[in-house]
């Protein structure tokens, strides 16, 4: 394998481990929390030697390894006992179902991925205008997700392989911008089939990140200019006015 192959591997393997991380996040903190708050309780107490003794008791009453007869005498501290007990049980409990859930559901993989992308590229909407514009992004190099409504895609597997989150919903909705990363994204690519739409997206985009860059693409080529002339867009791109002059040169070409 290639050097960027190998580096390319260990970063998948690096935002696989990240994105796992951010789903089980919650019952993480409440772990560590836990944790944190039993050793305190019981070196500061005195009923454990020192910190380390007080930590390792902790640990064994969160893994069901204690006994009843490591229990303290005082009942304040029997019921820290059961508090530290049956918070960090809870914890790892509700973490393994988390962990359950992101492997068995894959919009809850592709979800928890697009949470661990910086200043990447959103791209809405994945029919052939947006797959062929992924994959030029990717071969510069660039961190992509994607938003695409419908899951029938042929080219949506191919994608999910390569590693480029793809959140199917509507781009529309603020949730499904935020869920892709727009507010931590370098710029977003509006390139659905409908016009309007595309302007939503945009505007929604930019109301969420001030800073974000906005490419749209336009079928109408006087909403295009109207559009240009009166949103602060990068790019208002009209398919139709980019292929008129590729097809005025190819029909002034000689038959061969």
């Amino acid at each position: 394998m290639n050097p960027l192959g190998i580096i390319r591997r260990v970063k998948v393997i690096w935002q696989t481990i990240r994105a796992a991380l951010w789903r089980v996040r919650s019952s993480l903190s409440i772990l560590i929390g836990v944790v944190m708050m039993g050793t305190i309780i019981f070196w500061g107490t005195g009923a454990q030697s020192n910190w380390l003794k007080a930590l390792f008791y902790t640990l064994n009453l969160i893994t069901l390894q204690a006994s009843p007869g490591d229990a303290p005498d005082e009942i304040g501290l029997q019921l820290a006992s059961l508090a530290v007990l049956i918070g960090g049980v809870g914890a790892i409990a509700g973490g393994a179902a988390n962990v359950v859930d992101y492997i068995r559901d894959p919009q809850e993989r592709q979800l928890a991925l697009a949470h661990t992308y910086k200043n990447h590229i959103v791209v809405c909407g994945v029919g052939r205008v947006g797959y062929r514009v992924i994959n030029e992004l990717l071969q510069a190099h660039e961190a992509v997700t994607a938003i695409n409504r419908s899951v029938d895609e042929e080219w949506l597997p191919d994608l999910q392989r390569n590693h480029v989150p793809v959140i199917i919903g509507d781009a529309r909705r603020t949730q499904t911008l935020i869920d892709a990363g727009v507010m931590d994204a370098k710029c977003i690519v509006a390139c659905t089939s409908d016009d309007l739409t595309n302007l939503d997206i945009a505007l929604d985009a930019r109301e969420l990140n001030k800073n974000i860059r906005v490419i749209i693409r336009m079928f109408d080529i006087k909403l295009g200019e109207n559009v240009k002339k009166h949103f602060d867009f990068d790019k208002v791109i009209s398919v139709s006015a980019l292929a008129a002059p590729i097809i005025a040169q190819a029909a002034q070409q000689k038959k061969p």
